[in-house]
């Protein structure tokens, strides 16, 4: 009898045991139902002042072992709808300056009609407090002045894509006049102050173009516009004073068409590209033109807000699977050195799935940010708030 005793005994404390040491892997925690995933929530827009808390989630990544991963939903408490044709989406994110602070905007497009109208609010997630709050507007646009000027919008979003300049002051658009046939069509490229005072067409071009996307610099006295049409795109380098438009193979030493996005660096210095013809990526000097090939074929460049960091998807978009992925790569503009920022395999192990497409980086290269439909994802080195 008291040897039957000492077996159960013994046998409770191994069942207790293993049931301490019961854990639930990241992936788990990253893949299960909605109930596990703690979101940001934003108001609906009615509100004007509101923040709400999340929780980061720590993954168990071999390769990053202190890389941590958050999701945050922004649009989840605006009015749902059974309507096809409404989608949500976040047309633009970025870190602000040295803060840990990401900002962005939420969107409901209506993917029927491009040219219809897109209701957009503006928010910001602190990393640091788990908070989220509504702001206001980052680019001043008012969407009434197509109608004042008697066209449609040219493009979803044309303040993100650089066609309405930060002040709200200048747009920039294109306009194709009647045609009979097509090898007639001609593409006129405008150059409007809101205020009346400037209305200038600064450029022609034969059959149909579209403007994809625009940077102003220099106090919105220039502005790089991509020109896109049958054969690819173009840079063209705008001079508001001048109400002029020179392709960039005038003025600096880049003599290729372009593929996919580019970014100006925030000190407005350089500009990072990928050529439409091998997808490499090259940095332009804005001050005299002069190019130079950092890495073989890349897209989606954009800089640390220092101007001191490339980062880019390696390979060329052409020739990635989106749904495997690829190395999120950085290039240190002072010591010329090439690292890989995130592994795929840190991507996958740690979100659960593979970004793709547009990103960005914090300052301080810890926390990265990425859309993935009308969720924002953010990864972060070390930050663990449990």
């Amino acid at each position: 009898m008291k040897n039957n005793t000492i077996l159960v005994v013994l046998a409770l404390a191994l069942f207790i045991t293993s049931c301490n040491q019961v854990r639930t892997p990241s992936s788990e925690i990253l893949t299960s139902s909605t109930e596990h995933t703690p979101t940001v929530k934003m108001p609906a827009p009615s509100a004007t002042v509101a923040e709400a808390e999340t929780q980061l989630m720590p993954t168990d990544s071999s390769e990053n072992p202190l890389l941590y991963a958050s999701m945050i939903e922004p649009g989840n408490l605006l009015e749902k709808t059974s309507d096809f044709c409404l989608v949500g989406e976040v047309p633009e994110f970025f870190w602000e300056g040295n803060e840990n602070i990401l900002h962005y905007a939420y969107a409901i497009r209506n993917r029927c009609d491009e040219n219809g109208d897109q209701q957009i609010s503006w928010g910001s997630y602190d990393l640091i407090n788990h908070r989220i709050s509504t702001t206001s507007p980052i680019y001043e646009y008012d969407s009434q002045l197509w109608s004042n000027l008697g066209i449609e919008s040219p493009s979803a979003y044309p303040q993100v894509r650089g066609l309405v300049s930060p002040s709200g002051s200048l747009i920039i658009y294109p306009i194709s006049p009647e045609y009979i046939s097509i090898d007639d069509a001609v593409t006129q490229i405008w150059l409007v102050s809101t205020d009346g005072q400037t209305m200038e067409m600064i450029m022609e071009l034969g059959y149909i173009h579209i403007i994809s996307q625009i940077e102003w610099f220099d106090k919105e006295q220039q502005a790089i516009m991509n020109i896109s049409g049958e054969g690819g795109g173009e840079l063209y380098l705008v001079d508001v004073g001048k109400s002029t438009a020179t392709h960039f193979s005038e003025v600096t030493e880049f003599t290729y068409g372009i593929d996919g996005p580019w970014q100006l660096s925030p000190n407005e210095e350089y500009l990072a590209l990928t050529d439409s013809y091998t997808s490499q990526l090259w940095i332009i000097s804005m001050k005299d033109g002069t190019v130079k090939q950092v890495d073989g074929a890349a897209n989606y460049p954009a800089w640390s807000t220092d101007s001191s960091i490339i980062y880019y998807w390696v390979g060329s978009q052409y020739d990635i699977d989106p749904d495997l992925g690829t190395d999120l790569m950085r290039y240190n503009i002072e010591l010329e050195e090439v690292s890989i920022s995130l592994s795929v395999s840190a991507l996958n192990e740690s979100l659960g799935f593979v970004p793709w497409g547009r990103y960005s980086v914090s300052q301080d290269g810890t926390s990265f940010a990425f859309a993935k439909g009308d969720e924002i994802w953010i990864l972060n080195y070390g930050l663990n708030p449990n």
